[in-house]
């Protein structure tokens, strides 16, 4: 369970990052620090370097190197003091200072009597490593031999400074990975309050305290709460209409049960009669049933926001057909299409079903020609179906989008195909609309979802 938190995650991933970054901080700040405080140290070895070479001179009578004065640094006469100086002449002769007591300085002395300088480190002297700084010198009378110049420092100053500031720091960057693990308590705590306060709202949601999720949450929360409660929604429209979709299916079967049922005790029906009776209840009621479930289909379906269909293709597709089925009035069915290739946000099916309603009432009313306009306006795609029939008056618009509502009596059908596609359009959030035609006829527009 602890590896399913979201809180352990972060907790775990933050707290390995903070520890790995400041191991590295130490390792990186201290390694700067040795290498500037060696610098340094080398620097000043330089320095008593350069004076002690100042002193140097040749002794006229032995011709050996000698210092002409003593020097400054009380240190190089203090009997193993840490700080030393040796002269190595080419015949083997070894000078050295009185802090060397009875030792001597195993140099590495320049090859091939180089004159570039020396750095390295010496063992042995007071069981402390010392840091030598060796070099070939040749003085300007141009007559002496030149001879090997060493200076040499013990380091355990320079390796307790290093010791010491790696301590201090290793101290202060502790208390930096306290200051930061306690910043990123603050930082989960606060950070995800609004989860705790998401898991309440689901709670009471669970327990039907509420029907949708409340409260107030990070713009990052805020797109999942909407889709979530547009879900909840949706999902409540359609029970309240599955509901009601039930109870006017039993009502609309209930009427043609009855009468076949009084007919049962009806003894001056004849038996052919009897028979037409039920077999017209039965279809009125199968029409009923078929109704229903397209109805219930599309409620089903209509909301599959990821759903993509073609709406040339689809009406094309619907025009060949109706070509066939009427093709003994030999109908103009035309297409225009001023956007490319327009998408309708729900089921091809629907979409097939809703033009197939409206273009096969068109094509019984109309008298040679049938228009088909497509167009995009805003995030709606709008398909405009109009013939050149007799038209409808205006105050049976609405009457004619009703369930169960026939234009005439004379056609053959059971009023339920426009209602049908109001119905559809309406469950995708569109809009069915009646008009007159400019051909004389009647106009249906369908105003659908659409996606770009």
């Amino acid at each position: 369970m602890m590896l399913k938190s979201l809180r352990f995650r972060i907790a775990v991933t933050s707290t390995l990052a903070i520890l790995i970054a400041l191991f590295v901080a130490n390792r990186v700040i201290t390694d700067l620090f040795a290498q500037y405080a060696t610098k340094q140290f080398e620097l000043n070895l330089q320095t008593q370097f350069n004076q002690l070479a100042s002193l140097v001179a040749i002794n006229p009578r032995s011709q050996q190197p000698q210092l002409v004065s003593p020097v400054g640094e009380p240190r190089w006469a203090a009997p193993l003091s840490g700080l030393y100086w040796q002269i190595n002449t080419s015949d083997g002769t070894v000078l050295r200072s009185r802090s060397l007591w009875d030792q001597t300085l195993a140099i590495r002395g320049p090859k091939n009597q180089s004159y570039q300088p020396l750095f390295y480190e010496i063992t042995g002297v007071g069981q402390n490593s010392l840091l030598a700084y060796s070099k070939t010198v040749s003085l300007e009378d141009g007559q002496s031999n030149p001879f090997t110049l060493t200076v040499a420092s013990d380091r355990s100053t320079l390796d307790s400074e290093i010791t010491l500031f790696s301590s201090e720091i290793r101290r202060y960057l502790f208390i930096l990975a306290l200051a930061l693990l306690t910043i990123l308590i603050m930082q989960i705590t606060i950070g995800l309050r609004p989860l705790s306060v998401l898991k309440g709202a689901m709670i009471r949601l669970k327990s039907g305290k509420s029907s949708m999720i409340e409260g107030e949450y990070p713009a990052e929360f805020n797109i999942l709460v909407k889709d979530f409660n547009t879900v909840l929604e949706q999902n409540q429209q359609i029970i309240a209409r599955a509901r009601a979709q039930a109870g006017n299916l039993a009502h609309a079967i209930k009427t043609p049960l009855a009468v076949i049922q009084n007919a049962v005790h009806d003894n001056n029906l004849s038996k052919e009669a009897f028979k037409e009776l039920v077999l017209q209840q039965s279809q009125s009621a199968k029409e009923q049933v078929d109704w229903s479930l397209a109805k219930a289909k599309s409620i089903a379906f209509n909301r599959i926001v990821t759903t993509r269909t073609p709406v040339l293709e689809v009406i094309q597709s619907v025009v060949r057909v109706m070509d066939k089925l009427h093709s003994d009035k030999s109908l103009q069915i035309k297409i225009e299409c001023n956007e490319s290739a327009p998408i309708f946000n729900g089921e091809a099916h629907d979409l097939q079903e809703m033009v197939g309603n409206v273009l096969d009432n068109a094509c019984k009313w109309a008298k040679s020609i049938v228009n088909i306009r497509i167009s995009k306006k805003e995030n709606f795609v709008e398909i405009c179906i109009e013939d050149d029939g007799v038209g409808l008056d205006p105050s049976k618009y609405d009457s004619a989008l009703k369930r169960g509502i026939k234009l005439d009596e004379i056609t053959p059908g059971s009023g339920l195909g426009l209602s049908i596609v109001s119905e559809l359009v309406e469950l995708y959030g569109g809009k069915v609309c009646l008009n007159q035609s400019a051909f004389g006829g009647l106009l249906i527009v369908m105003r659908l979802p659409s996606l770009t």
